[in-house]
């Protein structure tokens, strides 16, 4: 895309060369340039005064057009250019309720837009064709509105604001192989939306600083990539909303306060991603559905309040959230349907709580919770060859609990270090395997129930004071309990 530079460069230039140049000073200025034919250019410009108006009307090929606006009140400027190749240029400085419309028809056109320091700014950009640049730039100011539709392939769109209050930036794509990028930087109440319907379509949002930022990216089609970041700043949220194949999404939230992440994908093959670094009162929820083999991810680190979901509805789906240190962090995943994996990392945390629940054959859960303490841990799956692992290192009075209920199930438990640890597995199906080990530790407390039969259970325990039960009904069921150290207890009940 052409930087403002280069804008600025094609300005003077046209100023210099242009043999119908305008140049206004107060007053209620109105100029209205219409030219037709190739390689024409005009330049307005216009300095101070009131309810200037400005209309620029150019067709056929390679024609420019120039407004210039400084310290105006009521400013209004139109540019309409067809064909191809074209270039248009508005930069308004200063002043009150100025407004900069660029309409361009045809292939491989430029428009620019440059708002400065003024109030209740509103710039739109609409081109129509392939290969288009549009680029919108609001610095200071108040209640600054941008607008970019581009229909075509191939095409650019840039908004930048930075500071002022009350920002809106809008880019809206229809067509292939488009990119979108939008800006915001300090500011309050920023709101950023970019709209992109086609395929193999890129769309970012950086918000740096500022209050009350709100990004929304919404994609339809396949092979489309999407990305938000959210550094520092307060009440921050993100939204990506994408329906297709082979899509991805991304969302980074830095630093900041309230933050809220939520990624949203129908269809298939898709990644989604979300990644929350230090901040508090952090929420990431990822939703992938009526799809099969996606892939979604969750980090949340050195934050307080954190909150992690992940749904995901058909087949051969992978699910990973992973927590580091904070407190009062909390994760969940729910798979629906055959073949999915689900895993739950939380590393010297407080207070945190884990689960997995997964309907379904074949599905694979596991939850590591290492250090910290208060931990809590449940896995829940209902589903022929159900497999479940729960490990639980280091801290005290941690729990972890697993419940299966179908044929050929498969739990294990594992707490290491720590006291008043509690574990338990609950499995309701034949031919299922449940073992639970306790080690190094005191007053811990397991507890095996299968209630059918050709089951098999196993506890180990080392430490002092530990307690064990194993409660099997029906027939061929095989139960063992080994304890190391004093006062320990167990009891096998089978019936």
């Amino acid at each position: 895309m052409k930087n403002k530079q280069k804008y600025a460069a094609a300005a003077v230039a046209a100023m210099l060369l242009a043999s119908g140049s305008v140049f206004a000073q107060s007053g209620s200025n109105t100029t209205t340039t219409t030219q037709a034919g190739t390689l024409n250019s005009a330049v307005v410009d216009q300095v101070a005064g009131m309810n200037n108006i400005v209309e620029v009307v150019q067709t056929e090929d390679g024609n420019v057009a120039t407004v210039l606006q400084n310290v105006s009140v009521g400013n209004e400027v139109y540019i309409d250019q067809a064909s191809t190749a074209n270039d248009a240029t508005v930069v308004q400085e200063g002043g009150l309720n100025n407004d900069a419309d660029v309409d361009q028809d045809g292939d491989m056109n430029v428009g620019y837009i440059g708002q400065y320091l003024g109030s209740d700014n509103d710039a739109d950009i609409d081109q129509d064709g392939n290969m288009n640049d549009a680029a919108i730039e609001q610095d200071g100011g108040l209640e600054n509105d941008a607008d970019i539709d581009q229909d075509g392939d191939a095409n650019a769109a840039y908004i930048g604001q930075t500071g002022g209050e009350d920002n809106d930036a809008d880019i809206d794509q229809d067509g292939t192989l488009n990119s979108a990028y939008i800006g915001q930087f300090g500011g309050l109440d920023n709101d950023a939306d970019i709209d992109q319907d086609g395929d193999a379509n890129y769309a970012a949002i950086l918000q740096d600083g500022g209050e009350d930022n709100d990004a929304d990216i919404d994609q339809d089609g396949t092979n489309n990539w999407a990305e938000t970041n959210q550094i520092g700043g307060e009440n921050n949220d993100a939204e990506v909303d994408q329906e297709g194949i082979g899509n991805m999404a991304e969302v980074w939230q830095v630093e900041g306060e309230n933050n809220d992440a939520d990624i949203v994908q129908d269809g298939e093959m898709n990644v989604a991603s979300i990644s929350q670094t230090g901040g508090e009162s952090n929420d990431a929820d990822i939703t992938q559905q009526i799809s099969i083999e996606n892939e979604a991810s969750i980090m949340q680190e050195d934050g307080l309040d954190n909150e992690a979901e992940i749904n995901q509805l058909h087949d051969y789906n992978n699910a990973f959230i992973t927590q580091i240190g904070g407190e009062s962090n909390e994760a969940y995943i729910s798979q629906s349907s055959d073949y999915n994996i689900a895993t739950i990392n939380q590393v010297e945390g407080l207070n945190n709580y884990a689960s997995t629940n997964q309907v379904g054959e074949g599905g694979w859960s596991s939850i590591l919770q290492e250090g910290g303490h208060d931990n809590s841990a449940m896995i829940e799956q209902s589903g022929l060859g159900a497999a479940a692992s729960i490990e639980q290192l280091g801290g005290a009075a941690n729990s972890a609990s697993v419940v299966q209920n179908s044929f050929g199930d498969r739990a294990e438990i594992y707490q290491y270090g720590g006291d008043n640890n509690t574990a338990s597995i609950e499995q309701d199906g034949t031919f299922s395997t449940a073992v639970i080990v306790q080690d190094m530790a005191s007053l811990n407390n397991a507890s095996i129930m299968q209630e059918t039969g050709d089951s098999m259970a196993d506890i180990y325990q080392t430490g002092v004071m530990n307690t064990a039960s194993i409660t099997q009904s029906g027939e061929l069921n095989n139960a063992s309990i080994s304890q190391s150290g004093t006062g320990n207890s167990s009891v096998i009940n089978q019936q």
